[in-house]
């Protein structure tokens, strides 16, 4: 059964660039596993030595020079006794895109030849903690018990199609270099992983010790997105404030664009290309259905989910108050019509609509007005203009 070992940390990130550009966004690569090279010692692992007979032994494990390795894990097993020597880390993330890339480099200098088994492990697990893939290589001494399926199933069974199982038989062999892509487990989205499990294992039984070396374990996230493509991924923008996220959505707010032909940010409602006070009257026309020009009518559709509702209204208010720098939470308590009220007070825009407003709102918690293709052809009329209703049916 496996272990779950290792304090939730967030790792250092390297990001490099790649050349894998696409529309809106830009290729790069991220390393997942800190410290897969032993280039700190054993730092971000953890040592979990099982002792089944025998006084227990110190744990087996150290840092060599093994070219063309300068620094490598060594796991040694030990003769005389029934034992296991396990390395793991958990590497917790999110927000990948995929398709990852895994890598290591490992060598088995001493096979013990009746029970022993090597591996190098790597599970993927989602975010409500079970199997959605596993990648798997190892060497045995027993053939018909550590088998390809028994592999896939041991520690938390992996989809048949998000599995990835390599067998040797007792096997001694120099380093070897192996690559897998993510796009070899097809039932397995990267977009879904939220804990990825390393382990590196030695059993021997009572006759010799094992011995495995290992180097280099590496999962790359391939593609990340940049949708501002300004050379940083839109989390770390966000995070440092670089860019606005007031939607919370971990999408930055340039790119939320109101739809094809509306080249305009949700929320800019006035499509001026700022998002700020001169889009709240603009949101009220459009909610008063006395704006239906089409690039407001979008840009106020703030979730993009193709009507509008009071949940647009609420979200309208909160961009708002975050464009503008007003932190503060929605106030508690009162309906999305009387929070938009209360933010257009706080930024000094008075509308002296409340009776239609309020009418309004109750029509929409009815009956959402959907966003019809009919709609979507309208022109604008002009930053701040109410375009007539009946001319707009006819254009």
């Amino acid at each position: 059964m496996l272990t779950i070992a290792g304090v939730k940390s967030w790792l250092s990130v390297t990001v490099a660039m790649l050349s894998l550009a696409g529309a809106g966004r830009l290729g790069m690569a991220q390393e997942l596993i800190d410290n897969g090279d032993f280039s700190s010692g054993m730092t971000g692992w953890n040592n979990e030595s099982i002792y089944f007979s025998g006084s227990p032994y110190p744990g087996g494990v150290s840092i060599v020079d093994d070219a063309p390795h300068a620094q490598s894990l060594k796991l040694s097993g030990y003769e005389g006794t029934n034992y296991s020597l396990l390395i793991n880390r958990d590497v917790f993330v999110e927000g990948l895109v995929g398709p990852l890339q895994v890598s290591f480099d490992w060598k088995v200098t001493v096979k013990e030849p009746v029970l022993g088994v090597n591996f190098v492990f790597f599970m993927f697990y989602d975010g409500d903690d079970q199997v959605i893939g596993k990648i798997v290589y190892f060497d045995t001494s027993r053939p018909s018990y550590h088998t390809l399926e028994h592999l896939r199933l041991w520690g938390g069974t992996a989809p048949v199609d998000a599995y990835v199982g390599v067998q040797k038989i007792t096997e001694v062999f120099d380093w070897e270099h192996v690559s897998v892509s993510s796009d070899a487990l097809p039932g397995m989205n990267a977009a879904d992983v939220r804990r990825i499990y390393v382990q590196l294992f030695v059993q021997n039984d009572s006759t010799r010790g094992g011995e495995m070396l290992v180097d280099n374990l590496s999962v790359i996230d391939t593609w990340l997105v940049d949708c501002n493509s300004n050379g940083v991924h839109d989390q770390f923008d966000i995070a440092e404030g670089t860019s606005f996220d007031c939607l919370g959505n971990g999408v930055p707010d340039e790119c939320e664009l109101a739809g094809e032909g509306c080249p305009y940010l949700r929320g800019d409602v006035n499509n001026d290309g700022d998002i700020d006070e001169e889009d709240v009257l603009q949101f009220t026309l459009v909610l008063l259905n006395l704006d239906e020009c089409g690039c407001s009518v979008e840009a106020a559709d703030m979730n993009g989910d193709g009507a509008l509702t009071v949940h647009d209204v609420r979200l309208f208010s909160k961009t708002i108050r975050c464009h503008l720098g007003l932190r503060g939470a929605a106030t508690v308590g009162i309906s999305a019509i009387g929070d938009f009220l209360e933010m257009s007070r706080e930024i000094g825009v008075e509308l002296n609509l409340e009776i239609l407003l309020r009418a309004r709102e109750q029509q929409l918690i009815l009956e959402p007005q959907a966003m019809t293709e009919g709609l979507s052809s309208h022109k604008h009329s002009g930053r701040g203009e109410v375009s007539n209703p009946g001319e707009a049916a006819s254009d």
